[in-house]
């Protein structure tokens, strides 16, 4: 492809529409900042653990009696903040701020996705899209990890693209490509899901050496993080709550139950829920059933859309055909 249909990061944030959508998002995002944390306990502790790496203690939670080093969400958004952290210590607003810009980035990142596809033109509406959709706004001015993983989704997929092309790749790419699916899994626990699709990926056009690669290396990186975190520090500190129980606890069955029969209750469980509510997703945040408290349900916009929403999700799924 030429650099009309193919543009380059370079040419893309040339394009005076990315800074427009960036400029209006910053805005919108600019007047909502608060000192409101709408998701606690984890935006208290993304900044707890900020605090301590910004004072080069490592991972510890010291506002309990006594000092916290196991941690119970993935790691990887409390570095990100570390350096906010270290100019700006226990700041809500500074953390708040950085967020917001890694929505600015994120922007640019699908902005130049979708150039690639499409018109400019159509680039901007998609962006448009984005930038304007409540969830964004709203996990891009709280203390959250759902922008990084974002920003990760899109630069794993602008990556694999160049895997699909068939040329051989040169190492630097191999590695930024081992990078992503390693902060996949660090930024959020279900990264792990984006490492799984990258090897179906690769194994469908049969490219064996980065299947292996893509397999070692972020499990690699787990392990080491799983001895530190469920074996050394859980073993000393034996926190009420382990990742690693998250999977074999029988919250639906009993205990003389097998774990398919409390897999199937907990599918039985949260589908229906899902499943009815996932058609919201686009337009109104946390579903619209589940609001969170800085959303006013009597709130004349949320009025109209929310009786609109069911018929509006087939809309926007027949249009993305």
């Amino acid at each position: 492809m030429d650099s009309r249909t193919n543009p380059s990061l370079k040419k893309t944030l040339r394009d005076p529409r990315v800074w427009a959508l960036c400029g209006m998002f910053f805005l919108i995002a600019g007047v909502s900042l608060n000192d409101v944390m709408i998701y606690s306990p984890d935006s208290a502790r993304y900044l707890v653990w900020a605090n301590a790496l910004s004072r080069f203690e490592g991972f510890v939670d010291h506002t309990d009696a006594d000092p916290v080093r196991y941690i119970v969400h993935a790691p990887l958004y409390s570095v990100l903040l570390a350096p906010v952290a270290f100019f700006a210590p226990g700041n809500l607003i500074a953390a708040k701020a950085f967020t917001v810009f890694l929505g600015v980035f994120l922007l640019i990142m699908f902005f130049h996705w979708l150039s690639k596809r499409v018109s400019p033109g159509v680039a901007f509406l998609g962006g448009l899209v984005l930038a304007l959709n409540p969830l964004v706004i709203l996990y891009s001015t709280q203390i959250l990890s759902e922008i990084p993983f974002a920003i990760v989704l899109v630069g794993l997929v602008l990556m694999l693209n160049r895997f699909d092309t068939g040329a051989k790749q040169h190492p630097s790419q191999v590695a930024f490509l081992l990078v992503l699916l390693v902060a996949a899994m660090f930024v959020r626990e279900i990264g792990i899901t984006m490492v799984l699709a990258t090897v179906i990926f690769l194994a469908a056009r049969r490219n064996l050496r980065l299947v292996i690669w893509t397999l070692v290396v972020p499990l690699l990186f787990y392990a080491a993080w799983f001895v530190r975190n469920e074996i050394i520090v859980a073993g000393v500190e034996l926190p009420p709550l382990r990742n690693s129980e998250v999977f074999t606890t029988h919250y639906f069955t009993s205990q003389q139950s097998s774990l398919v029969s409390e897999f199937f209750a907990r599918m039985q469980t949260s589908l229906p829920v899902y499943l009815k509510s996932i058609g919201s997703l686009m337009f109104i945040p946390q579903y619209g059933t589940v609001p969170y408290g800085v959303v006013i349900t009597t709130d004349p916009p949320y009025s109209l859309i929310d009786p609109l929403a069911s018929v509006l999700v087939f809309l926007v799924a027949s249009l993305s055909l």
